[in-house]
């Protein structure tokens, strides 16, 4: 079978090489065998029996069966098990729910290709509680099904593709107990059809970058509730097509690092469920990055997401991040619709356990809409940018018992963007200055009627109180109606 990897790369079969042996003849005729020569046949016939036989040729080996064992010879089309080298695949009899174990008795082979494949109604999987095994490339479900279930052992995999060939073809991995799983290349959940990657234990490893959901129709799911696992370059949820998705649930007390950067729906639809476990990104994080893309993040209580770079809601698509508890850190900038006026992005905090920490800036609408709703816990940032730029719209809803801290300045409309603020209740504390419309062709509302606002403020669009408590000064070119309210 030749396959065509993510690459384009073409994976040829290689053909046994076969060894021939001359024997020089002699002339019968004037040479008549005698005693003396039939002994000397018969003792070169018995030292060549001594000699170690020669190796076996690397080829295409087929396991075709219900149930059986990696070492034993029944079920392998070349009559025993694979060795180094050899393009391997694993297939159920018609009908059948095949399982080949790789049991402690199979020899350690580095083999070129492992595809685990069924053939029409029925599975096949591949068991591995303990041994090792090295592939150059694996395919789990080529244009059926296959699966990998491994409790222990160590596999090492070139690269990693599940759910291969069309839609209707699925690959699944279970990864659990002390096994370990690595990849040097890269590993896709999903190609052309559906791939699911389960971990409830040991360790995963990858050395390059991981893609869940690559082309349209595809979709590739990660459920990791246990184990440790380390992604070493950058991390794909919905690649590239329109109807492309990858999900990401993580839970329980897992721990998943991704060195490089992590798109939740980079060309298709992505969606992190958070809610246990740490995850953290070397990089950036990006939320619906290319137009017509679409991202979700869910962070829930005991979980903890720490982004070590920078967190962009909305490229050229749609963004929505939604915090019950937990929390998350960003080392950088946080931006809302960074790269389009068709760009959204939209921020909902609540519950009291909340905790959202930016180092830099947060621009709430560089280009396109961004909206912050906030209704509990605390947040925060460096500095604030409410609408910035021409065309940009922002907004930021302060409820109930949030507590926002800018430990700079803020900014409601800056630039020719379009800013509104908009305090119900909660705690909105400033370090620097609070300007309403910062710069001219800018336009910036804050509208205070409950809770607590404890800033110096510059007012050049529209500043209106109708309740709730202003402790700080105000310095007005602009509108300011007053209704009710402390005003300290």
């Amino acid at each position: 079978m030749q396959t065509e990897t993510f690459f384009n790369r073409v994976f040829a079969q290689k053909k046994p090489k076969v060894l021939t042996v001359r024997f020089g003849k002699r002339d019968r005729a004037r040479q008549p065998r005698t005693a003396l020569a039939i002994a000397a046949a018969t003792a070169a016939t018995a030292v060549l029996a001594c000699l170690p036989a020669g190796p076996v040729q690397a080829g295409v080996n087929t396991w075709t069966g219900a149930t059986g064992n990696w070492a034993d010879n029944v079920g392998w089309s070349v009559g025993t098990p694979p060795v180094s080298g050899d393009q391997v695949t694993l297939t159920n009899l018609p009908g059948a729910a095949a399982t080949l174990s790789l049991d402690n008795l199979a020899l350690p082979a580095n083999l070129g290709q492992l595809t685990v494949d069924s053939s029409g109604a029925g599975s096949i999987t591949l068991r591995q509680t303990n041994n090792n095994l090295t592939t150059g490339t694996g395919i789990l479900g080529y244009s059926g099904s296959g699966a990998l279930v491994q409790s222990g052992g160590t596999h090492t995999f070139g690269n990693l593709y599940l759910g291969f060939l069309t839609t209707g073809s699925s690959g699944a991995v279970n990864l659990g107990g002390a096994g370990t799983l690595g990849v040097t290349g890269v590993e896709v959940v999903g190609y052309n059809g559906a791939g699911s990657l389960t971990q409830t234990g040991g360790n995963h490893a990858v050395g390059n970058r991981v893609f869940l959901g690559v082309n349209d129709g595809a979709s590739g799911v990660y459920n990791l509730t246990g184990g440790n696992s380390t992604l070493g370059e950058d991390f794909y949820l919905g690649w590239s097509g329109a109807n492309s998705s990858g999900t990401l649930n993580l839970s329980g007390t897992a721990s998943l690092a991704v060195v490089g950067h992590e798109y939740v729906g980079n060309g298709g639809s992505g969606t992190v469920n958070h809610t246990g476990g740490a995850h953290s990104i070397g990089g950036s994080l990006f939320l619906g990055n290319n137009a017509g893309s679409s991202g979700t993040y869910n962070l829930a209580p005991t979980a903890s997401l720490t982004v070590t770079g920078s967190a962009t809601l909305g490229g050229l698509g749609s963004a929505t991040f939604n915090q019950t508890g937990g929390s998350h850190s960003v080392g950088g900038n946080l931006t809302f619709a960074n790269s389009g006026p068709a760009a959204t992005g939209q921020y909902t905090m609540s519950g009291d356990t909340s905790s959202l920490t930016v180092a830099g800036s947060e621009i709430l609408a560089y280009n396109g809409t961004g909206t912050f709703n906030h209704s509990g816990g605390n947040h925060t940032t460096g500095s604030l940018l409410v609408g910035i730029n021409p065309g940009s719209t922002g907004t930021y809803n302060l409820s109930d018992s949030g507590k926002l801290v800018v430990t700079n300045a803020e900014s409601v409309g800056a630039q020719g963007g379009a800013g509104t603020f908009n305090q119900t209740g909660g705690v909105h504390t400033v370090g620097g200055l609070l300007t309403v419309a910062a710069t001219p062709a800018s336009a910036g509302v804050y509208n205070l009627s409950g809770g607590t606002l404890a800033a110096p403020v510059v007012n050049n669009g529209a500043f209106a109180q109708s309740g709730g408590v202003f402790n700080g000064t105000l310095t007005n070119y602009g509108a300011f109606n007053y209704s009710g309210g402390t005003f300290a």
